[in-house]
């Protein structure tokens, strides 16, 4: 077994430039391999942080690509694109054991600054709702080989429920929905039905009513099924709502985001679906389609629950079915 090599890389002395960040891809692909975990993540570190500095710079001179750039890339690439790079691979340090406490302090500061970035750069955050941050519940690095790109803006939105048969005991705190976010991605990244690219879903509602980055929306989702994924939002509150009546926080939560999502993209209020609507499932339970069809003016409005800080809401473990359009056992609904 060949031992992992010890040595400063060659690119460690360069000056920042476009070139040393093609040496430091190329090293990382042949080299980096083989070498220590240290140098791994600082390869990572320095090239990612030098993408969000050229970012930074192609912002400042209103898009321009750096001087000397020998491809002009920066150019050729959005800048929103750039920042959700460098962000994905700052995360990948962050989440990397082997990384030391320094590298994750860099990385965590980078991905700081790339959200900034991003939320001047790019409409992708909502203007009138607070959206927590992937790097702020911990998810991990999306594959982008897995996803396909969004094209042509967004003309849906589909609601679920999370309906995990074994779900993470909620208790208020950021910490368990957190953890219960990152179960649904992991399901949804490992599953051995899924292996998705990322946690299907653009966005996530805990009973509390605090709204959660998902998927980007640069991506098409994976939520509903083959083609009803093409320019469809995803969103999902946490919890089975054919046992339990969803929260009044996040019913409301969810009615801002509805709110926000159909302002930007000019989606119609009948285009706001249930999961069954799509496919064969229970999804998103029947309580919370009450509150569907009531939205869309087309049934009475349901009675919403009371918050209780102890409420065991649901995590993830769904599955994808076969290509089929079936019935799916209560607790598990297709997504992709």
């Amino acid at each position: 077994m060949r031992q992992p090599v010890d040595l400063a890389p060659a690119w460690l002395t360069q000056p920042l430039s476009e070139r040393k960040l093609h040496d430091i891809e190329a090293w990382l692909v042949i080299d980096g391999p083989h070498a220590s975990p240290l140098w791994r993540n600082e390869g990572e570190l320095v090239l990612n942080l030098g993408r969000l500095e050229f970012a930074r710079r192609a912002a400042k001179d209103g898009g321009a690509g750096p001087a000397g750039a020998g491809d002009g890339s920066v150019e050729k690439t959005s800048l929103a694109s750039q920042l959700r790079t460098s962000r994905a691979g700052l995360e990948g340090v962050v989440s990397d054991i082997d990384a030391t406490l320094a590298q994750r302090r860099r990385a965590q500061d980078g991905i700081a600054l790339s959200e900034r970035m991003l939320a001047q750069a790019t409409p992708n955050r909502l203007k009138g709702v607070a959206v927590i941050a992937r790097s702020t519940w911990g998810a991990a690095r999306a594959k982008a080989d897995r996803m396909e790109k969004n094209s042509g803006g967004y003309t849906r939105i589909t609601v679920h429920h999370s309906a995990d048969p074994n779900p993470v005991a909620l208790d208020g705190s950021t910490a368990k929905s957190y953890e219960a976010v990152r179960e649904i991605q992991r399901a949804h990244m490992d599953g051995k039905n899924t292996q998705y690219g990322d946690i299907g879903y653009h966005f996530v509602i805990d009973p509390y009513g605090r709204v959660i980055e998902g998927r980007d929306l640069e991506w098409k989702g994976a939520h509903a099924y083959g083609d009803n994924n093409i320019q469809n939002i995803g969103i999902c509150l946490i919890g089975n709502f054919d046992e339990d009546r969803p929260t009044q926080a996040a019913l409301d939560a969810l009615r801002r985001q509805i709110e926000e999502l159909r302002a930007r993209y000019g989606i119609a209020k009948d285009h706001v679906l249930g999961h069954r609507e799509l496919r064969a499932t229970e999804c998103p339970g029947k309580y919370l389609m009450e509150w569907i069809r009531a939205y869309r003016g087309t049934g009475a409005a349901p009675e919403a629950r009371s918050t209780g800080a102890g409420w065991a809401g649901s995590g993830g473990g769904e599955k994808t079915a076969s290509k089929k359009s079936v019935k799916v056992p209560k607790g598990l609904h297709a997504l992709h």
